[in-house]
């Protein structure tokens, strides 16, 4: 929980962007509802992708999801990692997510968008944006994208 800043040098995170329609901020607590929809929507697909001993997210639940945006969120304001949600404009529907985190390889960002045909972008459109963001907006062309 109280992990070492992922980049000591980084003065401000990003607070995310805007793109076509798109809005990318930080996940919190405030966007469990939208989230929780998200992750229930495309839980095999997740689970899949992020293979944990838990079996995250097949059996997860609102109040698991409050915990974890939470924790999210600390880890945010902390430095240790970087969790942002992918919605629409009105922030009313989660498209999906991004997590800038320390991995043994170094920092790592992985993402999803969800896979009941709510969003309007997909992944192989979104990563592109994702990749020139990591430039202008961090600085840092040495995050790798699992």
């Amino acid at each position: 929980m109280y992990s070492p800043k992922l980049f000591p040098e980084l003065t401000s995170p990003s607070l995310g962007f805007e793109h076509e329609g798109i809005v990318v901020e930080p996940l919190s607590i405030t966007h469990v509802i939208i989230d929780f929809e998200a992750v229930y929507a495309s839980k095999q697909r997740l689970y899949e992708k992020y293979r944990t001993s838990s079996e995250w997210p097949l059996n997860i639940t609102l109040h698991d999801n409050l915990v974890d945006l939470g924790w999210h969120e600390k880890e945010f304001r902390d430095g240790a990692s970087f969790a942002y949600t992918i919605t629409n404009c009105s922030r009313s529907t989660c498209y999906g997510c991004i997590y800038i985190i320390p991995t043994v390889t170094g920092p790592t960002l992985s993402f999803w968008i969800r896979s009941d045909g709510e969003s309007p972008i997909n992944e192989t459109l979104f990563e592109p944006v994702i990749r020139n963001w990591l430039v202008t907006a961090w600085g840092n062309n040495k995050i790798r994208i699992e």
